[in-house]
């Protein structure tokens, strides 16, 4: 169980602080700021892929501690850059609502979730390695 130091903690705010944000920002964009049965995917979608955002985000500062590679600083940059994705990908699926099935936009967001997922166990078989 990784420890509780003060790169996580600070991590752990800036994740929770950009998770509401976001979703007041997304929600805002359609207008309805409640959480109904038609948000509820997008809701969802912000909000498990934030946290798997977060989990590598914390794993990489752990593995940062003990190497001094810049192959971290460019992961870490990667990881802000699909906040932004995660961002844009919630609005579009809002914004489809009217205009395609809930089956393609369930495909979109575990598309998306799975290729989010495949990249956290990426960074993950990287980071196993170096940490024994």
């Amino acid at each position: 169980m990784p420890k509780i130091t003060r790169k996580n903690g600070i991590s752990l705010a800036i994740f929770a602080s950009t998770l509401l944000l976001t979703i007041k920002g997304v929600y805002a964009a359609d207008g309805q700021l409640a959480v109904s049965g038609s948000m509820a995917l997008p809701f969802l979608f912000i909000f498990v892929n934030f946290f798997q955002t977060f989990l590598a985000t914390i794993m990489v500062l752990e593995v940062k501690a003990i190497s001094r590679s810049t192959v971290w600083n460019r992961i870490i940059s990667g990881n802000v850059a699909l906040i932004g994705a995660i961002t844009s990908i919630a609005i579009l699926l809002i914004k489809m609502q009217d205009m395609t099935s809930r089956l393609v936009q369930y495909a979109i967001a575990f598309f998306f979730t799975f290729a989010v997922t495949m990249v956290i166990f990426t960074i993950y078989l990287l980071i196993v390695p170096l940490l024994k």
